[in-house]
């Protein structure tokens, strides 16, 4: 479990303990509103999807977000019939004593879909998603995760990969190189919509 979910946890049930209302103590009904958590919570709360473990890094995937564009008036994102964009939120850890080329590894990474195809878009699906969904915080994010000098020790997470894949697709397969120059390459897969 990383440090900052561990905190956020802890955190989470030191606040559950306090306060002066006993009847929510007492069994009594708390109403909805007091007790709904954001979707920054619940987001920061769930489980990873999938990881990627070598000895330089360690890749987890968060979410697979599938979209298509509500708002394209100059057609800058148009798709396919029978495709949506999905997009990765992921977070990387630079496991070893030296900065990480991770743009290198991200920049040889492969999705694909059941059937194996190779699917494409990446900045087109971001670009799309940043647009719907911007986020001060994603650009510092987007440019710490694909850095080629990943500081040691530093972990790091945004939306950084994105495809157009087929709306039949539930499940995607990421793979990327062990380590940046590497042919060995480490898998993993996950449903899209996690």
């Amino acid at each position: 479990m990383n440090t900052r979910l561990l905190i956020t946890c802890l955190g989470l049930l030191a606040l559950t303990g306090c306060g002066t209302d006993d009847t929510a103590r007492d069994g009594a009904q708390t109403p909805a509103a007091q007790t709904a958590d954001t979707p920054a919570a619940i987001e920061k709360r769930a489980a990873a999807l999938a990881k990627i473990e070598t000895e330089a890094y360690a890749l987890t995937v968060h979410r697979a977000i599938p979209f298509t564009p509500k708002d394209d008036p100059l057609g800058l994102f148009k798709l396919p019939e029978g495709y949506r964009f999905v997009v990765l939120d992921l977070e990387v850890e630079n496991r070893g004593a030296q900065p990480l080329e991770m743009g290198s590894i991200l920049l040889v990474a492969q999705l694909t879909d059941e059937a194996g195809t190779v699917l494409e878009g990446n900045m087109p699906a971001l670009l799309a998603y940043t647009t719907a969904h911007p986020d001060p915080a994603q650009d510092a994010g987007y440019d710490a995760v694909w850095s080629m000098e990943f500081p040691a020790g530093e972990s790091h997470r945004a939306i950084a990969l994105g495809v157009q894949a087929p709306v039949s697709a539930t499940t995607l397969t990421l793979a990327v190189p062990a380590a940046a120059n590497s042919n060995d390459m480490r898998k993993t897969s996950f449903p899209v919509g996690g």
